[in-house]
């Protein structure tokens, strides 16, 4: 593996994560897809970097060829790399809305019977809500995370089609979400980097 494809894997791998980030931290549909754009077109790029990088021994061709094997066969992967062909050089975009969110937690309020109540509100295009209790005292949520963007068929090349995928190196996903299957992309991309690392 060509040393100097590492730096740039290394960069875009950095990129994934700020978009991962701001995936979690969104609180509007219309930043969360952005971020999601910004997640699959720095994943795809750490594959174009590798790809590169190996032409430089067929001991590297070979490594990266299983790899690409790999992706082809992996439902994930390979819905990853599909859809940020489809939000490239396509008009559907790959993630569609479909708020369900945020996902919170509640604190133990100590009292099993204590009646907990939900008021949310649309403030300037941003939802709001604040949960409250039965003496109207707000109560602090724990937030977990966002459930804002659903993840579309993508259509590729040859009038393939590529669903949401449920499944990832032979195990069913955890989380299935869009932010979910980031997260996985993202721990696959960090160990692909590490190998490579090691090759160079």
């Amino acid at each position: 593996m060509d040393p100097k494809a590492i730096p740039k894997c290394e960069l875009r791998l950095r990129n994934a994560q700020r978009a991962l980030n701001g995936m979690a931290e969104a609180t509007r549909f219309m930043d969360f897809a952005d971020h999601w754009s910004a997640f699959l077109s720095a994943w795809k790029g750490i594959y174009t970097a590798l790809e590169q990088g190996a032409k430089v021994s067929p001991q590297s061709r070979q490594w990266f060829g299983g790899k690409k094997a790999e992706r082809i066969r992996d439902p994930l992967l390979q819905y990853l790399f599909e859809a940020r062909n489809a939000d490239e050089h396509g008009l559907e975009p790959p993630i569609e809305e479909g708020y369900e969110g945020p996902l919170v937690a509640i604190k133990d309020l100590g009292d099993p019977n204590a009646k907990i109540r939900m008021q949310h509100r649309t403030v300037n295009g941003k939802f709001e809500m604040r949960f409250i209790d039965s003496d109207g005292n707000p109560i602090e949520p724990v937030r977990e995370g966002t459930s804002m963007g659903v993840l579309a068929t993508v259509s590729a090349r040859g009038g393939r089609e590529y669903g949401p995928p449920i499944r990832h190196l032979d195990q069913l996903l955890d989380d299935i979400s869009a932010l979910g299957a980031a997260k996985a992309g993202m721990q696959y991309a960090i160990g692909l980097v590490e190998e490579a690392r090691q090759r160079s």
